[in-house]
């Protein structure tokens, strides 16, 4: 009998619910809430990690996210980085899909998971909105 997790990397093998109560998966449906879930290392609600999605919207994102009001802080195409307006930050790897986010140090921890999840649902907004954007599998 072969195990229906196979495949699926360790980071989102949990069935639980992500940090905004939208079912994890490593495809989730376009326009989906991001499968959000803190960071691994994390212990201050400040990094969280996503599902990645496919290289081709991972391309396309900074330029979105820079419509947006996002400012681009790092000088590498291997890794993006940029600011959102409230000083949070979003790392974008597009070789890999990895996409990352990391709360502003100054934004009070009970505040983390929703600001957080305020990028993760901006983010997927702008995701279902590029058409074929679509998320990754395994």
């Amino acid at each position: 009998m072969s195990d229906p997790g196979a495949g699926r990397s360790e980071r989102f093998e949990s069935d639980e619910p992500s940090a905004c109560g939208a079912p994890l998966s490593d495809e989730p449906p376009a326009g989906a809430l991001l499968g959000l879930r803190l960071g691994h290392s994390c212990h201050r609600n400040l990094v969280w990690e996503c599902a990645r999605v496919a290289p081709a919207a991972a391309l396309a994102l900074p330029e979105l996210l820079r419509e947006c009001g996002y400012s681009e802080q790092g000088r590498s195409p291997l890794v993006r980085e940029l600011v959102h307006p409230r000083e949070h930050g979003v790392v974008i790897v597009p070789r890999t899909g990895r996409v990352q986010i990391r709360v502003h140090y100054l934004t009070p921890l009970e505040a983390r998971e929703q600001a957080a999840c305020e990028v993760a649902r901006e983010i997927s907004e702008l995701l279902a909105r590029r058409a074929p954007a679509r998320f990754e599998t395994g």
